[in-house]
């Protein structure tokens, strides 16, 4: 990866089952009652980006245990919640993976490769619109793995960038 293509045209892989629509914080509001952001100008335009190839990232769960060996006639089975993360296997290839939580979640417990956690973005402040999300603001990191200094260094952004320089420019 190279500065130039992170910070200014980064390569996204969309892995949820649909497209990601994001909203202008003008086009919503936040509603007290429901704890939500929801879209106020249902004309409103989105920045789309669509699904990536024909299958999602997804969590396999194994629902059928299985036996493993037998002690005195008593089958020792597998453990029933065992999971299979599928993995992008040609992750090199992109800056940001966008994912679902719970897929983020699973593949961040599951020791998978540092390189390929840390490429991992879920989506930030969902928007509503008659009880169903429709879309977003932003992209949230989900788990910056890496010294703040390194994407800095990398990518002449980190996860700190935007707090760094209020901070500089409220004390000169």
């Amino acid at each position: 990866m190279n500065n130039f293509s992170f910070c200014n045209n980064p390569r996204i892989f969309n892995g949820t089952p649909h497209e990601i629509k994001f909203f202008a914080q003008g086009d919503t509001e936040f509603n007290r009652k429901d704890n939500r952001f929801v879209l106020k100008n249902k004309a409103a335009k989105a920045t789309i980006i669509p699904q990536s190839g024909t299958r999602p990232l997804k969590v396999n769960y194994n629902a059928a245990p299985f036996i493993i060996f037998q002690v005195y006639g008593i089958d020792i089975r597998a453990n029933d919640f065992a999971r299979r993360i599928e993995t992008l296997y040609n992750f090199e290839q992109y800056d940001i993976i966008i994912v679902s939580e719970a897929y983020a979640k699973a593949a961040s417990s599951a020791g998978l490769s540092p390189t390929y956690i840390d490429r991992l973005y879920v989506i930030d402040e969902p928007i509503y619109d008659e009880g169903r999300i429709v879309g977003c603001h932003r992209l949230r990191h989900y788990m910056a793995l890496a010294d703040p200094l390194w994407y800095t260094y990398n990518y002449g952004t980190s996860p700190f960038s935007a707090f760094l320089a209020q901070k500089q420019k409220d004390f000169g």
